[in-house]
């Protein structure tokens, strides 16, 4: 069925590129200027603020790296809305403009990012708490929802440091640990949460004094305004032109196993940003407009129909919605229950409650984002268009759907340059996503975005500066600097080396890594056997699939053994940056059994040794689960 559907997609797309110069003419969608930032603060702020006189304020903060937390924050403020509360959202990031003593409630919403710290905007809250310069007073009662991803180490470990630093007096709930997108598990957080707002809001306990937030937002987005590095963000990115573009890898032969990773070059002149080596630059992706004109041919549409993406947005049109403000690739359970409640088809509806687990039309209680373990297995291998065309007798209106999609959310790239030689310009190293699935051809959104669609000093692309002290240089251009980077984790280090040579680091420059073929994707060779053999970079290399028996970084590390434990004995900083997955564990372990074995420690006292490594700052990673 899922290939009649792509195939009747094609024949359609065909039509309708052939016919839309005789359909009506889209309207242009009215001129809406640049918001300011007073006006972003508001509108995120007061979106679900319901018309009811008096009704209870509650405080809603979310702390988010990709844009989960604010997902579910979201969701959060508007069934709080619903069942009669004044819920205001907020970034972590602006905490300062806050006064909790004026706050009878707060609930958090924290995500965990990287090697288990906080998003970057959460991450001066964070040190606000431990510094005795921010608390929650006895008066607000509070509750944390963690978001997390078991595959990673450190799970939920930032929700669980917020949770402690509020302290005990306050709590409302227990928190809840969240793993990736458990909605099931979030909603029941969200009615517990409700709940216990209900039961500590007395009748007739209402809010009928002025509420605080609106003057002091006045003054805080004042001060944003005068200060670079507030003014760009993932909601404000800086419009910045690509300069440069150069495959890093071979050209694609067409083997299963091709890699195609490139370089591209932004430039920032005019925007103030600033950034250091071992940052990441956030990208605002834009959709292909073919997988746009897919969905516009789904809904009998053709683009100019008016949406609101949010309850209290602007109206645009739906084509804008669907290229630059939405997700069309990650369908949720919510668009399937739609679906399901006005398709006329009983195969349809039999699929519908497989995937759910639940019959819409007798949902007796379910979460509508509820999913079987199949429902599951069978969303993460389909993209919006392909459970539309699963689902062919049921219909959706441009705003029913805009209603079902999540947002699009930007993408984050380690930065592969250096401000000492490069302060007007950032680098990324992009690994271009492209595969197959249903046995239809995938793309990723932002990697094909900037090979395939943007030009050289043509195409500007909205980005901003993702700062990472977690990942940073030693000071002492004296210490040793031990990188382990396989594949497009090499990223950072690049920016790493030319740096340490920009400087004339007296310290020891290693790196080890691994890609799967030399002659085909072993990343900035030439510029790394420049170094090498210029005597400012020792380069180790593990080519995976070259010989018979594969080979990886890790036992490279285990070969060098006992030189890796004299460095750092002498005070070698250690980084690591890549899947972190198996790669990460692997790499963790070898460096604890290296360390065991040549420092002569028990297998707890190597342990203790490499977690001191992580307290000094002298073992950091920057890590990602593909």
């Amino acid at each position: 069925m899922l290939l009649l559907a792509v195939t009747l997609s094609v024949l359609l797309l065909l039509l309708f590129n052939l016919l839309r110069p005789f359909l009506p003419a889209a309207r242009p969608p009215p001129l809406i200027t640049k918001p300011s930032a007073l006006q972003n603060l508001l509108a995120e702020t007061f979106e679900h603020i319901p018309d009811i006189p008096g009704a209870p304020r509650v405080l809603v903060l979310y702390g988010t790296e990709y844009g989960f937390g604010k997902e579910v924050a979201s969701k959060l403020c508007a069934q709080l809305a619903i069942a009669g509360f004044a819920p205001r959202l907020v970034s972590t990031l602006h905490y300062t403009l806050l006064d909790l003593r004026k706050e009878k409630f707060l609930a958090l919403v924290c995500s965990t990012t990287g090697d288990g710290v906080p998003p970057n905007e959460a991450a001066d809250l964070r040190d606000a708490l431990v510094n005795n310069k921010f608390s929650v007073p006895e008066n607000c009662s509070f509750a944390v929802l963690a978001l997390g991803d078991r595959a990673y180490p450190h799970f939920c470990r930032a929700g669980v440091v917020f949770d402690n630093l509020f302290g005990d007096q306050g709590r409302m709930l227990e928190r809840v640990d969240i793993d990736q997108e458990d909605w099931p598990v979030i909603d029941d957080w969200i009615e517990s949460f409700e709940a216990a707002l209900k039961e500590r809001t007395a009748e007739g306990d209402d809010d009928d004094d002025d509420d605080y937030l609106p003057p002091a937002m006045e003054k805080y987005a004042q001060a944003m305004e005068n200060c670079t590095d507030a003014r760009y963000s993932r909601t404000q990115p800086f419009k910045a032109r690509i300069v440069d573009q150069a495959l890093v890898t071979a050209p694609r032969t067409g083997k299963p196993d091709d890699k195609e990773v490139v370089r591209v070059e932004f430039d920032i002149e005019g925007s103030g940003m600033e950034y250091e080596v071992g940052d990441a630059v956030g990208v605002v992706p834009r959709n292909n407009s073919q997988h746009v004109t897919r969905l516009l041919l789904a809904l009998a549409s053709n683009g100019d129909e008016q949406v609101r993406v949010s309850d209290k947005g602007d109206l645009i049109t739906i084509e804008t919605a669907l290229t630059d403000l939405l997700d069309v690739k990650t369908p949720k359970a919510e668009l399937v229950v739609a679906l399901a409640q006005n398709c006329t088809d009983k195969a349809e509806m039999a699929l519908a409650k497989r995937i759910l687990g639940y019959d819409v039309l007798r949902s007796d209680g379910h979460s509508a984002s509820s999913l079987s373990d199949w429902g599951k297995d069978y969303l993460s291998q389909r993209e919006v268009f392909d459970v539309l065309g699963e689902f062919v007798t049921s219909t959706l209106t441009p705003q029913e759907l805009t209603d079902l999609l999540r947002p699009l959310h930007a993408r984050y790239y380690s930065i592969s340059s250096t401000p000492i030689t490069s302060p007007t310009r950032i680098a990324v190293t992009v690994d271009v996503l492209r595969y197959s699935m249903l046995n239809v051809e995938r793309e990723g959104v932002a990697s094909t975005y900037l090979k395939d669609r943007c030009r050289i000093d043509q195409t500007e692309v909205g980005v901003f500066v993702s700062k990472n002290p977690n990942f940073r240089l030693p000071k002492d251009e004296d210490k040793h600097v031990i990188m382990i980077g396989p594949g497009t984790g090499l990223a950072p280090f690049i920016a790493f080396i030319e740096e340490r040579v920009e400087t004339e680091a007296t310290g020891k420059n290693w790196l080890f890594f691994g890609c799967r073929h030399e002659k085909q994707d072993f990343l900035y060779g030439d510029r790394l056997r420049e170094y090498e053999e210029a005597g400012q970079l020792r380069l180790d290399t593990a080519f995976s699939r070259d010989t018979d028996k594969k080979v990886y970084v890790q036992q490279r590390m285990r070969e060098k053994g006992c030189e890796l434990w004299n460095l750092v004995e002498d005070g070698a900083h250690v980084y690591v940056c890549g899947d972190g997955g198996r790669m990460a564990d692997d790499v963790d372990r070898a460096l604890r059994e290296i360390i065991q074995e040549f420092g002569d420690k028990s297998e707890a006292a190597a342990k203790g040794y490499l977690e001191q490594l992580v307290e000094d700052k002298r073992y950091q990673r920057d890590v990602w689960v593909s």
